[in-house]
């Protein structure tokens, strides 16, 4: 089925979104700093206990998609009518794609915060 979508409402949102995910991966990305500190002091203990062979792993940098949003921005922008036409599927994923980020940068809050070394 197609639909029409205000064109500046859609920028709108996606925007708001994006900040809200921005402000939810910096915060992933502090815990990340505070871990890979603890990691660090972690490897120091244990190299200096001569037990290198069971160090953990470290952990893993949160990862951003924010960019591939801010193209669909970019091309939102570009488009010269107020309104757009979109098969309702595109517009799914769009906003899927957009909860997608959020439940990854909550999924990688979670996985940091429940790290211990």
């Amino acid at each position: 089925m197609e639909i029409t979508v205000n064109r500046q409402k859609m920028i709108e949102e996606i925007e708001k979104d994006l900040k809200e995910y921005q402000v939810e991966y910096q915060k992933s990305k502090e815990i990340y700093k505070k871990k890979l500190a603890e990691y660090s002091k972690y490897v120091e203990k244990v190299v200096q206990s001569g037990s290198e062979d069971t160090i953990k792993s470290p952990p893993y940098p949160p990862s951003s998609r924010k960019n591939e949003f801010e193209a669909s921005v970019e091309m939102l922008k570009a488009h010269v009518d107020n309104t757009l036409k979109m098969d309702d599927s595109e517009y799914q994923t769009l906003k899927s794609g957009i909860r997608a980020l959020h439940v990854s940068n909550t999924s990688t809050i979670n996985a940091l915060s429940s790290l211990s070394y």
